[in-house]
């Protein structure tokens, strides 16, 4: 497909840099903070990276010409000839496979500054309602929190992005987190021992007497308390449940919720794991007049590489859909069934009727 195209359309196609376009509600508006901060980083990487190409394809050039004189002088000059040692030439080939290979090595080299950029963005995006919160502290308390009530394993836990804010009278806040699993410094072969955490946290609009858990990971709900069931068959295969008191659970868990939980997971958990071999968990905790979201994530080698403007744009709607997905819940809870979700689709705007003066 990216045959017939130029050296600098086909750059352009594997690293775009036009406006991104609006899909859901949650992005509406959105377009205006791409193009404002990502927009300018993305075309500094696309010349970068054009500089790049063009000085490893010349190193490599020059490296296969070198080889190709060095083997037929080889050849044609005579056995005395320094060029007629077998380990000569091996030197020189060596010499010019080197160089080649140093010319691209420059590509694999990690580069942050796409997803800063996309990650002040968002934050632009959202400004109104998120703030970046600098206490740590708190984000480890409660993933400490967490780790007391069986929800996350004993690991080390390392908080790298928190935001905090107030919605509806209701104290929100999102913070990601990466954990590390035993004393080993290396992913494991099946890239296990670390994870990545998405938490959100808000506090409720209501009093609730018990508590509620819910995981997609049945074995690791609390074997003490009761089960509970809703009549969903989709969240009854993806979800199990548990709580202290089954009435209030079925004040709470209504179809509407289950049904916000399966987009949750729909659009959070499933892009995430499906560069994973392993599922992504999710878990919801609602006790102690607060509601706590986990999503839990192996992490491979491979998602360690450097990003470019296609994935800025697919990390941008990811991180979109992690902000939105806080005042949504907050709006479940509320019962107002008449607000677009965050994750429907943003209608477009009809166009104007056509003016005729006379």
């Amino acid at each position: 497909m990216l045959a017939g195209l130029s050296f600098r359309r086909r750059l352009r196609y594997l690293y775009p840099m036009s406006g991104i376009v609006e899909k859901t509600v949650a992005e509406a508006g959105f377009a205006a903070s791409w193009m404002q901060h990502v927009v300018p980083v993305a075309k500094a990487f696309e010349a970068r990276m054009r500089r790049q190409l063009l000085f490893a394809s010349l190193v490599t050039g020059l490296a296969v010409g070198l080889a190709v004189v060095t083997v037929i002088l080889s050849r044609s000059v005579g056995a005395d000839n320094i060029m007629a040692n077998p380990l000569y030439v091996s030197l020189v080939l060596a010499l010019a496979a080197l160089a080649a290979i140093a010319g691209w090595v420059s590509l694999l080299r990690r580069d942050t500054s796409l997803a800063d950029a996309v990650d002040l963005a968002v934050e632009t995006h959202f400004a109104s309602l998120f703030m970046a919160d600098g206490n740590e502290a708190f984000a480890e308390v409660i993933l400490q929190d967490l780790v007391d009530d069986g929800i996350l394993e004993d690991a080390t836990h390392r908080v790298l992005a928190h935001h905090a804010g107030t919605y509806r009278g209701c104290r929100i806040r999102l913070f990601t987190a990466s954990s590390q699993l035993g004393d080993g410094k290396f992913l494991s072969r099946e890239g296990t021992r670390r994870r990545h955490l998405v938490v959100a946290r808000m506090s409720l609009p209501f009093e609730m007497d018990g508590s509620v858990r819910i995981d997609s990971q049945r074995d690791r709900l609390p074997e003490s308390a009761h089960g509970f069931h809703i009549d969903h068959d989709q969240f009854d295969h993806i979800f199990g449940v548990a709580c202290s008191s089954r009435m209030a659970a079925a004040e709470l868990l209504t179809p509407d919720f289950a049904e916000t939980l399966l987009l949750i997971q729909q659009r959070l958990a499933n892009p995430l794991g499906s560069r994973t071999s392993e599922p992504v968990r999710v878990s919801v905790q609602i006790d102690k007049g607060s509601l706590v979201l986990v999503i839990e994530e192996p992490i491979q080698s491979h998602q360690l590489d450097r990003l470019d403007p296609r994935r800025a744009e697919m990390l941008a709607r990811g991180l979109i859909m992690r902000f939105a997905t806080v005042p949504g819940l907050v709006d479940e809870l509320y019962g107002d069934a008449d607000e677009a979700p965050a994750f429907a689709a943003l209608t477009p705007a009809e166009p104007a009727a056509p003016h005729i003066a006379l």
